[in-house]
């Protein structure tokens, strides 16, 4: 089985990693952990982005896989672990990917948002499932009764009405599985 584990530094992807790590997997699992520089000012032709910035975001995304891949392969010293950095539109450059390497199952983060933050900023994990070519496994971080009361405040702030929820239920739904 080939898993790919997409990787962005935050909480959600480390929790995504976490899901994989806590599990066993068959001996010839292959893992390939892959971040990807996405710069908003080439997506949507914008001036070009300042000098050095998106050297330095790759330079980090290149030390988040290195590390990660050396925690992965600690983990699994008998499986192959790769990691990748890549350039592209997220949603698009994770999805092709995949496909090039021929992942049976994606692995990734979801940060949980709703309503109006979701209209503005999307959702990467839902945009990925709907395209991917493979399985895809969408892992939302445990949320403590203190830090949901606080979102449900925000997504309450946001306007939004009861039936922009479906689209999270139909996510869940539609992938692997959620953990």
């Amino acid at each position: 089985m080939k898993v790919l584990i997409a990787l962005d530094g935050s909480e959600c992807s480390n929790a995504a990693l976490r899901s994989v790590t806590e599990r066993t997997w068959d001996k010839d699992t292959e893992f390939l952990l892959l971040s990807v520089v996405d710069s908003p000012y080439l997506d949507y032709g914008f001036y070009p982005p300042p000098d050095g910035l998106l050297d330095s975001i790759r330079q980090h995304l290149e030390r988040l896989v290195s590390s990660n891949t050396a925690i992965l392969q600690a983990r699994f010293p008998n499986l192959r672990v790769m990691g990748s950095v890549i350039d592209g539109n997220v949603k698009y450059a994770i999805a092709e990917k995949a496909e090039e390497w021929k992942a049976d199952l994606i692995v990734m983060g979801s940060h949980g948002r709703r309503g109006l933050s979701k209209l503005m900023l999307g959702s990467i994990a839902e945009s990925v499932l709907k395209i991917a070519p493979c399985s895809v496994e969408i892992v939302k971080e445990k949320q403590t009764a203190e830090s949901r009361l606080v979102s449900e405040q925000n997504t309450a702030s946001d306007q939004q009405s009861p039936s922009d929820t479906s689209s999270d239920h139909q996510t869940i739904k539609s992938c692997d599985r959620v953990i």
